[in-house]
């Protein structure tokens, strides 16, 4: 990636959240997060047996996660709340060079865990109500199992800090 970093996920989130299950606020996230950077490595073409540039081509790079984030929470008075637990991802990175029609794609098995706090705001007082979210949440994911087919990835590890806000709408019932 060079000096890139991805700074900028985009993607969804769907969550379930029971208010009792073995006495505990049990809440299940399934989120898609893509991010993608065009030329993010230049590769200069050389004459063969001369130094001087006859050309240049990049490199793109994308990454997408699938994860599932299970959580035990708290409440912190009547419209916040936080909570810890494991988080499980799918994570697949491509890197691609259309000038040789290159194209490195690696699948990877990551378990971590996250961190949340979040906020709903109701919109009425009914027993089933509609409400305001938004949450920020933390999640660290480690590298387990990667899908090697042909490579050696023995000295390869990935490592994700990732922060994520959320704004949105949800329903109590």
């Amino acid at each position: 990636m060079g000096d890139e970093n991805y700074l900028l996920n985009y993607g969804f989130e769907i969550s379930y959240r029971n208010k009792n299950l073995f006495g505990y606020i049990i809440q299940f996230d399934y989120s898609y997060l893509y991010s993608g950077i065009d030329d993010v490595l230049k590769f200069v073409r050389t004459g063969e047996g001369s130094p001087d540039p006859i050309g240049v081509f990049y490199s793109d790079v994308s990454l997408s996660l699938n994860t599932l984030d299970i959580s035990v929470n708290g409440k912190l008075g009547n419209i916040f709340s936080y909570g810890f637990g494991p988080s499980f991802s799918i994570v697949n990175r491509s890197v691609i060079i259309e000038y040789s029609d290159f194209v490195d794609r690696l699948a990877s098995f990551n378990i971590g865990i996250i961190g949340l706090i979040d906020m709903r705001i109701p919109f009425s007082k009914a027993t089933d109500y509609w409400y305001f979210y938004s949450g920020l949440k933390f999640r660290y994911l480690h590298g387990l199992f990667y899908d090697e087919e042909l490579r050696d990835l023995d000295d390869y590890n990935q490592n994700f800090i990732t922060g994520n806000f959320s704004i949105g709408i949800g329903y109590n019932f």
